[in-house]
């Protein structure tokens, strides 16, 4: 008699059978479906969870801007620094934890007073023992001088540090050149506000600074973010 039909529950297979699995020739239930799973926006701190059938997770991981100085007086001010950015791709395993911190956008710089740094971003297995990215934030920008340097990616596939903000005497320039990054830009100024600094938009760039030599505040940088596109 021809042998039809065969118990699954009889066979010695790693992994479980469902009705999206199918067994392989190593004895293992594996997935049918394989490549692109999902895409997702980190823009909080938390804790990363691998989802069920997720095998590969690419991390582009980014840090915080810094804020542009304030203007007083007759001194002008620089913009804030940009974030770094680092990508990197994991191979994972179906529940392993990391710790995702997404790093705070520098503060503004208060009527003639320097802006903050931006905050380090960082993707860490749940053991804390690897580090597996970390961008430090864009430095701030300054009342009367050059603006610290931007952050510095590490432990990616591609690092890309954050362009130094800067200042330039005469006109409105000052606003301009705050630094960019790839998911985010700076603002300028509205004159019916009394030129006061605009925030920027999108993420990791440095904030601008007052304009010219009228006293007020400068701008924040753009917080980080986080994207974690998944893979089966």
């Amino acid at each position: 008699m021809a042998l039809t039909k065969v118990d699954k529950t009889v066979i010695e297979a790693t992994g479980t059978a469902s009705a999206t699995t199918f067994l392989r020739g190593d004895g293992s239930w594996a997935s049918a479906s394989a490549g692109f799973s999902d895409m997702k926006f980190k823009t909080a701190s938390e804790t990363y969870t691998v989802p069920a059938d997720i095998t590969k997770i690419v991390i582009d991981l980014i840090s915080a801007g810094g804020g542009g100085g304030g203007g007083a007086g007759s001194y002008w001010s620089s913009g804030g620094s940009a974030g770094s950015n680092a990508i990197k791709t994991l191979s994972v395993s179906v529940g392993q934890t990391y710790t995702l911190t997404i790093g705070a956008a520098g503060v503004a710089g208060v009527d003639g007073g320097n802006g903050g740094a931006g905050g380090t971003a960082s993707f860490v297995n749940a053991s804390g023992t690897t580090v597996n990215l970390q961008c430090t934030g864009g430095g701030a920008g300054k009342y009367n001088g050059a603006s610290d340097v931007g952050g510095v990616a590490t432990g990616g596939d591609l690092n890309i540090d954050g362009a130094r903000g800067n200042s330039t005497a005469g006109g409105g320039q000052s606003a301009w050149v705050a630094a960019s990054t790839r998911w985010g830009f700076p603002s300028g100024w509205i004159s019916a506000a009394a030129d006061a600094a605009q925030p920027g938009v999108g993420y990791g760039a440095g904030g601008c600074a007052a304009y010219a030599v009228t006293s007020g505040d400068g701008a924040a940088g753009r917080p980080g973010l986080c994207v974690i596109t998944e893979y089966k």
